[in-house]
């Protein structure tokens, strides 16, 4: 039996490489309604992460519904490669829409999730839905888990009903700059922004901080003067940042500046000297 509190922990990757897929799905032949693919991730407790997912081939008719079996096996075969610790958790659809075909894809993927991979009796695969035609600023992203439930006045039989979970959009530190930056696209007809350079980049990011540091002082003087009714939970991660502070010593904080410097600029003489090798090798191909 899934717990109360189950959460399924989903990347933006994950999400972006639906819609993705979505938009690809003429491609693969077969039905094009809708696109349906394997999520990947991890275990852990009382929760699911998925970090990755690609797209299957499928067929669905009225009377049956079937996936490209081979197909699945090799994609994964190959994600495996070069992520080994991501294993099956469940599957997603870009339709909102559950029906008999959506039993039949769980069933299958049952299967396919590594038994015992959570630790628990049964396993839960999850079963994402992102509706790619959903209006509005919902994002249309729901999460379901399938669970066995006893038919009152019947004896050995079991229904099978779809739960919805607890969903959880989550991002790396990684993720959140690579998110950042195409946001920033929204705001131009052409949809592209060029990427700025390395120290406009750190530039950008301590007057960020500065700002950040200016807002979180004004808030603490408020509650100070009883302005502002304080928040716990805002609170705490301050006390947490400013003890963490206090940890490091103006020794350490400096060694630590010159060898992040260092190495920031180290790392930018190497990217320069490889596109400037990349621009002359360029040329010496077109002579």
């Amino acid at each position: 039996m899934i717990g109360s509190g189950f959460t399924v922990r989903v990347h933006p990757v994950v999400i972006l490489s639906i819609v993705d897929s979505y938009e690809r799905r003429e491609s693969r032949g077969g039905c094009c309604n809708k696109a349906i693919g394997t999520l990947l991730g991890y275990y852990e407790k009382n929760a699911v992460e998925v970090v990755n997912c690609y797209g299957v081939k499928y067929s669905e008719s009225k009377d049956e519904a079937s996936i490209d079996r081979f197909m699945n096996k090799e994609m994964f075969e190959l994600n495996r490669a070069s992520n080994p610790h991501e294993s099956i958790v469940g599957w997603y659809s870009t339709s909102d829409e559950i029906s008999n075909a959506s039993q039949l894809f769980h069933d299958y993927y049952m299967e396919a999730v590594p038994k015992k991979a959570s630790g628990r009796d049964v396993t839960p695969v999850v079963h994402l839905i992102v509706d790619v035609n959903k209006e509005g600023e919902d994002l249309g992203i729901e999460a379901f888990v399938l669970q066995k439930v006893k038919v009152p006045h019947s004896e050995g039989f079991q229904s099978l009903l779809l739960v919805p979970v607890r969903l959880q959009l989550i991002a790396s530190e990684v993720e959140k700059v690579g998110l950042a930056a195409l946001t920033k696209s929204s705001d131009f007809k052409a949809r592209e922004v060029e990427l700025v350079r390395d120290l406009e980049q750190v530039k950008k990011c301590l007057s960020d901080l500065i700002k950040w540091i200016g807002i979180m002082r004004q808030y603490v003087t408020s509650v100070l003067e009883g302005k502002i009714v304080g928040d716990t939970d805002i609170g705490r991660q301050l006390l947490e940042t400013i003890s963490q502070w206090h940890n490091i010593t103006p020794s350490v904080f400096n060694a630590m500046i010159s060898s992040g410097l260092k190495d920031f600029l180290m790392l930018t003489y190497l990217t320069e000297l490889s596109q400037t090798q990349l621009t002359l090798q360029d040329k010496f191909l077109n002579l």
